[in-house]
């Protein structure tokens, strides 16, 4: 800039600051920041010198908003709570820009601020990984390429499968999608859909597919459409994605899994691949002819899958102890390997999961429960 920015007016100053700012923020987020701007800030500061806007001032408009004057009380109604903390943090930054000091501080936070978002335990991840096994769909290969490559909730919606290499095992990721709001020209919405390219280099990268998904990728892949696609082949709303997902886990009686969390999980390094291999890559024994009874196969296989039913449940191992009539101890035994199932303690576990909504499905698809037993159950 040729002349001092502290002598141009405040409306100039902002103008400079958004111009930097759509360098390095998103499209949604640029919007916000330009609405705030326009709509909050500069008809109460916009002809004011850069240099006369201090943290009093920024106090004295919060006030004002607060109050419902200017272009807040169109509604009758004031700013509240992080609305004014954002236009006092968006004052305060462009007033430390035009006058070249450093940001100031953080705005304040709110008093019910919601706690940290947590890692995802060995066996929540688990859980995850054996419901996405059994319940195979889009939203759940999506899920599993957040939590084991890293890929964020946008990215993953504008992914196509031009920019996956299933012989290298690789995704690019170099775009994602975003509601913006529209500029509410004929037959547009409030708000629209936009797919754009990652604004910097250190966002845009390139990921490795773990082999266990491989197989999972190829279900959905199909070449120049996207890979996780909504309506004629249009990439997916992030919101449409996470209402499918919260529906998928309610029907199946999942607990409601966070996105944050996901993400939480891989970048601290606590997404366990080998949890993901010993779910997706098990080789198990070749399922019975439906119409032969097999002891001593369908009661191996019923204790080899019997952590990850009772995850599906949400028992610990002394409720499920319980419930069979045996110790926490002898459980955790025949759960690690250390003691075999018996017929009659495998009846009581097939009894349960196949009567339970949450397990039901996943025992006929592991062949626990043949036409042979079923046969053999009936009552005359």
């Amino acid at each position: 800039m040729e002349k001092q920015t502290a002598d141009i007016s405040f409306a100039e100053a902002a103008a400079l600051w958004l111009a930097e700012q759509e360098k390095t923020l998103r499209p949604a987020t640029y919007v916000s920041y330009q609405r705030c701007v326009n709509r909050h800030i500069l008809p109460h500061l916009g002809d004011r010198k850069a240099k006369d806007v201090t943290r009093r001032t920024a106090e004295e408009l919060v006030n004002s908003l607060a109050a419902g004057t200017g272009e807040a009380g169109r509604t009758g109604k004031g700013l509240r709570g992080n609305s004014l903390a954002f236009v006092r943090d968006i004052t305060l930054r462009i007033a430390a820009f035009a006058k070249r000091k450093d940001a100031p501080e953080a705005p304040e936070t709110r008093a019910d601020e919601k706690r940290p978002y947590t890692c995802l335990a060995p066996q929540e991840i688990e859980r995850l990984c054996f419901f996405a096994k059994h319940h195979p769909s889009r939203e759940m290969l999506g899920i599993m390429l957040m939590l084991f490559t890293g890929i964020r909730l946008g990215e993953a919606c504008a992914l196509s499968c031009d920019d996956i290499s299933l012989a290298r095992r690789e995704i690019h990721i170099h775009r994602s999608v975003q509601r913006v709001r529209s500029d509410g020209g004929p037959g547009q919405g409030k708000t629209t859909l936009e797919v754009y390219e990652l604004p910097t280099k250190s966002q845009i990268r390139t990921e490795t597919i773990p082999a266990e998904l491989v197989p999972y990728v190829k279900r959905y892949y199909a070449p120049g459409l996207f890979l996780i696609a909504g309506k004629r082949n249009a990439p997916l709303d992030p919101r449409t994605f996470q209402y499918r997902a919260a529906r998928l886990f309610e029907e199946n009686q999942m607990p409601v899994l966070t996105f944050q969390r996901l993400r939480k999980t891989y970048v601290e390094g606590r997404a366990d691949r080998s949890i993901l291999a010993a779910t997706f890559g098990a080789k198990k024994p070749p399922t019975p002819y439906s119409s032969v009874l097999d002891h001593q196969w369908l009661a191996e296989e019923m204790r080899s899958d019997l952590k990850p039913l009772r995850l599906l449940v949400g028992l610990t191992p002394e409720e499920m102890g319980d419930y069979m009539g045996v110790s926490e101890c002898s459980y955790r035994d025949i759960e690690d390997g250390k003691r075999a199932l018996v017929w009659n303690e495998y009846i009581a576990l097939l009894f349960f999961f196949h009567y339970n909504a949450k397990t039901k499905g996943v025992v006929d698809s592991l062949g626990l429960y043949p036409a042979a037993l079923q046969e053999k159950m009936e009552i005359a």
